[in-house]
């Protein structure tokens, strides 16, 4: 793992003390019941240390209930939802997140911990790039790193003028041009760069959004 400073929730725009993920990638599948205790294992930690109450967010209301480690968890403390009048804040799980639930739950999260149950419908390496999030199952034994060239040109295209959701055209046409080479040359993909965005706490789901359907248009 690479080294890290000091509090790099203070530095990163993710605002997040700390972040982890488990992927949906094939190996996890059998051992999913496992993974989903080891991630409640680490957010019950991460509570404790930094004084808060866990959260579990979901999708929508009705995804709590049944069986398995996450939903025990959500009984046991809090559970919240993008419709959720109240906000419990604290160290939060989410649960198989969309864009609009991760940007959510990493808002209640802030100076705390978020650890994220990927959605095979929402990749996240590039938001586990973006935030150093260790990966709880092991899959991918370092933080992801992007490559240099890539992550710069991130950068560009989310802090451009403050606009980070990209909802004017000028913003949209600076995207394409600045990733336009880095996605042409296979350094990464249009769900790396939406992911990516997603770990900045300015981008929205309206924003990644956004992002999405200008890179795509790109590539048609």
């Amino acid at each position: 793992m690479t080294n890290q400073p000091d509090e790099p929730w203070r530095q990163h725009p993710s605002l997040l003390r700390v972040a982890a993920w488990v992927p949906a990638a094939d190996e996890n599948l059998q051992r999913w019941e496992e993974l989903e205790q080891i991630a409640v294992q680490w957010i019950e930690e991460q509570a404790a240390a930094d004084g808060v109450t866990p959260v579990v967010f979901y999708n929508a209301a009705k995804a709590h209930g049944g069986p398995g480690p996450v939903h025990r968890l959500a009984t046991r403390y809090r559970f919240s939802y993008p419709l959720d009048r109240n906000r419990p804040r604290g160290a939060v799980l989410a649960f198989h997140p969309d864009a609009r639930s991760l940007r959510q739950a990493a808002d209640l999260a802030r100076g705390s911990a978020l650890v994220v149950l990927e959605s095979a419908m929402t990749p996240l390496a590039g938001w586990a790039a973006g935030t150093r999030a260790e990966d709880l199952s092991g899959v991918y034994p370092q933080v992801p790193v992007l490559d240099p060239e890539a992550q710069k040109a991130l950068d560009r295209a989310v802090l451009f003028g403050g606009h980070n959701n990209w909802t004017g055209s000028h913003e949209r046409e600076h995207a394409r041009k600045v990733l336009d080479a880095i996605l042409r040359g296979g350094l990464i993909d249009v769900d790396t760069a939406v992911g990516y965005a997603l770990a900045h706490a300015g981008v929205s789901e309206v924003g990644a959004k956004n992002l999405r359907s200008s890179l795509e248009r790109k590539r048609r």
